[in-house]
């Protein structure tokens, strides 16, 4: 876990030292970034969540999942990522650990309420495995939100929340609230 945030934070400061290329300080707004055209990559640098078991299990874990995306309209977004979670419990003195994969779509839209903050709301839907002594799967739906805050023209900070149901024959709701870090890459205009 120690690894994982350090890690994140070099890479974090990596980046941001990286990818500011104007040579002064020009103004932007987040509504000339936002467009077709436009790709992403959101990368979680932290996120903890909840996961509540059918069976009335309930644990905690942490998640990596980096999506890719492109603008197709002015504020509307297609995407697809993939998401590893692990978890390790106790319960009645028996130690387990489990691991789950998801791969998703995801539809979102981005709507600006500053000049560089964004309102962010998704929905995706994919499909899920879980491996915790036996394994299942099955397909999963989710819906999540935050702020996000443009620090340069190309990168994006923000707290988010996601819930997601994955439907099997255990099912699962997990909730999770993390900090996004979200890339921008400036394709051609499509308009």
């Amino acid at each position: 876990m120690k690894k994982y945030l350090i890690s994140s934070l070099l890479a974090a400061c990596l980046i941001f030292s990286w990818c500011d290329s104007s040579n002064g300080q020009e103004a932007f707004n987040a509504n000339d970034i936002l467009g077709p055209g436009t790709f992403y990559m959101h990368t979680p640098i932290f996120s903890y969540g909840i996961r509540n078991m059918s069976g009335g299990d309930q644990t905690s874990y942490i998640s990596f999942g980096p999506s890719l995306g492109i603008f197709l309209a002015k504020y509307f977004s297609l995407g697809a990522g993939i998401n590893l979670n692990y978890s390790k419990n106790e319960q009645g003195g028996d130690s387990y650990s489990s691991t789950t994969f998801l791969i998703n779509g995801s539809l979102g839209a981005d709507y600006p309420i500053a000049s560089r903050a964004i309102f962010v709301v998704n929905g995706s839907f994919g499909y899920y495995g879980v491996s915790n002594g036996g394994s299942y799967s099955g397909p999963q739906l989710g819906v999540g939100g935050g702020l996000e805050y443009f620090v340069t023209p190309s990168i994006a900070l923000g707290p988010v929340f996601t819930y997601t149901h994955l439907f099997a024959d255990r099912s699962m709701s997990t909730y999770s609230i993390g900090l996004d870090l979200t890339l921008f890459f400036h394709g051609p205009k499509l308009y």
